[in-house]
């Protein structure tokens, strides 16, 4: 698996844009719509995947670049992330009621012009994946977003935090909680940590990050 990503999340592009991204080898990676979820998904969103460092740096000077020189019409948001632990399995086995939720996050609006450092991504088949162990994520703190994989809909399940070492606390008991619990199926788990990021505005709006872990 690739180990560095450039995202590019967007509200709004002009064509100039589009094409800057997708002739630089970016690919389109669309979220799905669901209605009556609260999403922080963006209109467009764009990807591009990394295996050799240098690349990646290389990329991300070139995407800076065109910024400063074109100054295109867009609004939104765009990052580099380092994958940090490697991706975690999660087994498939039958959803547990009895198996107690670990903790419950508080979230906060980040201030304004600044950033988050890293996110927590827990992917899953949706439709095979038990509603219950959905709720309970919901519980807990995590926000959803739908895309479709390889002839079926991936869910993700995210929290993101303004400090690393918010994440780092939580990754160990969330991994325990989903293999004791049970009810995902193609379930994993990962951590992108942010290397840097440029926003279009200070205003732009952003998902919420941690404010208060309360364990249970």
């Amino acid at each position: 698996m690739p180990e560095f990503h450039i995202h590019a999340d967007l509200q709004e592009q002009s064509l100039e844009f589009e094409s800057f991204l997708l002739g630089a080898g970016a690919h389109e990676d669309p979220f799905l719509a669901c209605e009556g979820v609260i999403t922080h998904e963006p209109r467009y969103h764009y990807t591009f995947k990394f295996a050799d460092a240098d690349d990646f740096k290389a990329k991300w000077s070139h995407i800076v670049d065109y910024l400063d020189l074109a100054k295109p019409n867009w609004r939104g948001y765009i990052e580099t992330e380092v994958l940090y632990g490697g991706r975690t399995s999660i087994a498939d086995r039958p959803y547990d009621p009895s198996i107690t939720l670990p903790f419950a996050i508080k979230p906060r609006t980040i201030e304004p012009g600044t950033f988050r450092r890293n996110e927590l991504h827990i992917y899953f088949d949706d439709s095979r994946t038990d509603q219950r162990i959905k709720d309970a994520m919901m519980k807990i703190g995590f926000f959803p977003a739908w895309c479709q994989g390889n002839g079926f809909v991936e869910g993700i399940w995210t929290i993101q935090a303004a400090t690393v070492d918010e994440i780092t606390a939580i990754r160990p008991a969330i991994t325990k909680y989903l293999n004791e619990a049970g009810g995902t199926v193609g379930c994993s788990i990962d951590e992108e940590r942010v290397v840097h990021f440029r926003l279009s505005h200070s205003d732009v709006s952003l998902p919420p990050v941690i404010d208060r872990i309360n364990w249970l």
